[in-house]
């Protein structure tokens, strides 16, 4: 099994899955928010056509939810081990950034990097660990702004 699983593709059958998704959602959903406390970390799935139960642990059942409920608004999705190396342009792609842009990240020591051979390649939890950095960079500058605005009562335009 490779690291990167699409869930959604894109094509013909695009509908049936968004209507699957739509249908298993609410379900799964139920199940999480009403055993929760009885689980204790798994739940016992029945699987109709071997007639069995298949423990579960909560974790896998709480992502299988947000991967309905991407599937159900239309959103592709991929699931990607979090210790999984990506190419720069895959690091880039994630940060919604230019690959130009990614390296001279990686040049000022910003992004870790390690090297297959010649190319240089990064741990994914390192991407969404800067990711998360950035954003809440971001949201502390937004913050200040607003806070700047108010005390200078300054009116919308």
């Amino acid at each position: 099994m490779s690291s990167i699983q699409q869930v959604l593709a894109h094509g013909n059958d695009n509908t049936q899955q968004l209507e699957l998704a739509r249908t298993a959602l609410p379900h799964v959903s139920r199940l999480l928010s009403q055993h929760h406390a009885a689980s204790k970390g798994a739940y016992r799935l029945r699987l109709q056509d071997d007639d069995a139960d298949l423990p579960v642990p909560q974790q896998a059942l709480a992502l299988f939810a947000e991967i309905l409920r991407a599937m159900a608004s239309g959103q592709s999705v991929q699931v990607i081990a979090a210790d999984s190396l990506l190419t720069t342009q895959q690091a880039a792609d994630f940060l919604h950034v230019s690959r130009t842009h990614l390296l001279k990240l990686i040049e000022r020591g910003e992004l870790p990097i390690s090297k297959t051979g010649t190319h240089r390649r990064l741990v994914l939890n390192d991407v969404i660990a800067y990711k998360q950095e950035r954003q809440t960079d971001q949201r502390a500058r937004l913050q200040a702004i607003a806070e700047l605005d108010r005390d200078l009562e300054i009116d919308d335009l």
